[in-house]
């Protein structure tokens, strides 16, 4: 095989890795609305309502970070919250 149909294969491969991470990022901020639209009550990943659990809260500056863990799908990540006020 020659170097210029080497250098084709990896170009074809790195555009097509390129649709795929724009996919994922297109379906992720797609899925990260509707986590946050419904208040967090729902898997950020399979959807379930049932098998959301949230571990210690960190408060650092003005915000907080909460790493939540769904039980039905194994997936985790980071709830981040910001200070928009206070209540007298």
């Amino acid at each position: 095989m020659s170097e210029d149909a080497d250098v084709q294969k990896i170009e074809t491969r790195n555009q097509l890795v390129a649709a795929l991470e724009d996919e994922w990022d297109e379906q992720f901020e797609k899925a990260e609305a509707k986590y946050i639209e419904a208040g967090g009550v729902e898997c950020l990943y399979c959807g379930s309502s049932a098998g959301l659990e949230g571990g210690s809260i960190d408060i650092e500056f003005g915000e907080a970070h909460q790493e939540i863990t769904c039980s039905e799908c194994g997936r985790d990540w980071v709830d981040s919250y910001k200070l928009v006020g206070v209540i007298e």
